[in-house]
């Protein structure tokens, strides 16, 4: 499928649809609709977690 991508120690990568939603303008103020669209999504694994961790100490 090429939905979902493990890495072991390091993550997952899978892909995410978002639906439309309303937005605005931020100059304007004016109404605008933000487009669905498919996003890639990581969560990191427990092993990149703890070197994170330790490394921030």
């Amino acid at each position: 499928n090429g939905e979902l991508v493990k890495l072991s120690g390091f993550g997952i990568f899978d892909v995410r649809d978002i639906n439309q939603r309303p937005g605005s303008n931020p100059k304007t103020g004016e109404d605008i609709p933000i487009t669905a669209r498919r996003v890639v999504n990581f969560r990191p694994g427990q092993k990149l977690k703890s070197r994170v961790e330790k490394a921030s100490r």
